[in-house]
């Protein structure tokens, strides 16, 4: 997966993706302190996956505001922690796999966005989110 790392994830986070073979993008290198719309921006032309914790906001951005076209929406992809951020890391190597599966699951049985929010006792996905 492409993964574009927001600026609120840790390093050790997104360390823990590259860990299991992902491609990250940092948002800090792409545009330092960019707003969340520009970020949402540069995840669709990248065609990459936000990670963030900020996940209210991206899903309303997403939803809102980029004007997705049917088309297009199957290329968005959304990971939003609802954690402690020193925990992170640890959650993407205990359930690293399952996020996987939900990518690859949602994205051979639907043409549409796929999300994944990740907590402390839980990993849940839904296709269809930028809708």
């Amino acid at each position: 997966m492409r993964l574009l790392i927001d600026e609120n994830v840790p390093d050790s986070t997104a360390k823990a993706f590259e860990a299991l073979g992902h491609e990250t993008i940092y948002v800090r290198d792409e545009n330092s302190r960019a707003p969340d719309q520009a970020v949402a921006r540069i995840a669709e032309l990248r065609e990459a996956i936000v990670v963030t914790w900020n996940v209210r906001h991206f899903r309303s951005i997403i939803r809102t505001q980029l004007g997705i076209t049917r088309r297009s929406a199957h290329q968005l992809g959304l990971i939003g922690f609802r954690c402690d951020e020193s925990i992170g890391a640890r959650r993407v190597e205990e359930i690293g796999s399952l996020i996987e599966y939900a990518f690859s699951t949602g994205q051979q049985v639907s043409s549409d966005s796929v999300a994944v929010t990740v907590t402390t006792e839980e990993v849940r996905w839904e296709l269809g989110f930028a809708r």
